[in-house]
């Protein structure tokens, strides 16, 4: 497959879900193995295997969806998809810990996370006991 024939994975913003930023591919971390057509020195990895892939933030701002891949670069990586809550007291987002943690190689498994996160309220306080 050739750069020029990538695509971003579509997942569109919501009623409960603003897609500030996405640059998720298409293709598996299997199929990125042979993308060619990137200019010398420079692999699909340095380009679009990021820590920053994907942000979401909830319409009432309690809530942020980020995925990244970790390590970044690396073909052994995988996708790091966290669910951050606001501290309404403080004001800020509490990063330090997050109620959902998820890691996976599989592009559809990670797609498949993102909407059920987006999709339903009670799925993201469900997903608070996941730990996973």
């Amino acid at each position: 497959m050739d750069r020029s024939e990538l695509q971003k994975c579509e997942i569109p913003s919501n009623d409960k879900w603003v897609v500030t930023q996405n640059h998720i591919l298409t293709i598996t971390a299997e199929e990125a193995k042979h993308v060619t057509g990137f200019g010398e020195g420079f692999k699909i990895w340095d380009l679009y295997f990021l820590q920053d892939m994907f942000h979401a933030v909830s319409t009432d701002k309690m809530y942020v969806i980020d995925v990244g891949w970790y390590p970044e670069g690396s073909p052994e990586g995988h996708y790091s998809l966290v669910l951050i809550e606001r501290n309404p007291k403080e004001n800020i987002y509490n990063w330090n810990e997050p109620l959902v943690e998820y890691e996976t190689r599989s592009l559809d498994q990670l797609l498949s996370k993102i909407r059920d996160l987006m999709s339903d309220e009670q799925k993201i306080e469900a997903g608070t006991n996941e730990g996973s």
